[in-house]
C-alpha cells in the first residue's frame, strides 16, 4: 500500500512540474489579459479628481478623462516620493476612444516629458480602437532639458493631451489596459 502512495504522490509531483502550480499572483479572473499586478488606481493613487483641465476618472484597468476647459490636459499621478517601476515591460497595449486627435505622455523623475508619438491617438467616432505603444519605438523625449532616454524605473506621471479646438466636448477614455 505505502509503494501505491509514493508512486501517486510522485506522479501528481512530476504533473505539477509539467503543467505548473499556481500561486501568489496567480489569477484566472484576469479580465485585462495582461499581468494582474497592473493596477491603475493603485498606481497613481494620488490622481486628483478634478484637475485644471481636465476631471479624471482612475479603476483598475480603465481612465476616463473629460475637458474642463479649452484644451484637454489630464494627469495620473504617483504618490509624492514614489515611482511606477516599468523597466520589465516593453510598452503598453489598451483600447481608446477619444472625441479629438490626442497625445499620451509620461512624465520621469527628471522632470522630462516623453511622448508617444505626437497626436498619434486619432478621434474615433465613438469606437473603440485598439493601440499598442512600444518604449523601444514609440517613446520619443518632449520637452525640457532632462536625459535622452527615459529612465522607466522611475516614471511619476502618465499624461494625456490635445489642443485641438474642433469640438468643446473632449474625452479620452482607456479600458483593457495592460503593461507587456
Amino acid at each position: 500500500m505505502k509503494k501505491i502512495t509514493w508512486v501517486i504522490a510522485l506522479l501528481a509531483a512530476l504533473a505539477l512540474i509539467f503543467v505548473g502550480c499556481p500561486g501568489p499572483g496567480d489569477d484566472d479572473d484576469d479580465n485585462n489579459g495582461g499581468d494582474t499586478d497592473v493596477n491603475l488606481s493603485e498606481i497613481f493613487s494620488a490622481t486628483e479628481t478634478s484637475q485644471d483641465k481636465a476631471t479624471v476618472t482612475v479603476g483598475k484597468d480603465t481612465m476616463t478623462f473629460t475637458v474642463n476647459g479649452s484644451e484637454l490636459w489630464a494627469e495620473l499621478v504617483m504618490p509624492d516620493g514614489t515611482y511606477w517601476d516599468i523597466s520589465s515591460y516593453s510598452g503598453f497595449k489598451f483600447e481608446y476612444k477619444t472625441s479629438v486627435q490626442s497625445t499620451v505622455y509620461l512624465e520621469d523623475n527628471t522632470n522630462t516629458v516623453y511622448v508617444f508619438g505626437w497626436g498619434s491617438f486619432t478621434a474615433t467616432d465613438g469606437d473603440w480602437w485598439e493601440k499598442e505603444v512600444s518604449f523601444s519605438t514609440d517613446l520619443e523625449k518632449g520637452w525640457g532639458d532632462g536625459p535622452a532616454a527615459m529612465d522607466l524605473t522611475k516614471v511619476k506621471k502618465f499624461m494625456v493631451g490635445s489642443t485641438d479646438d474642433s469640438s468643446n466636448n473632449k474625452s479620452f477614455e482607456i479600458r483593457n489596459f495592460e503593461a507587456y
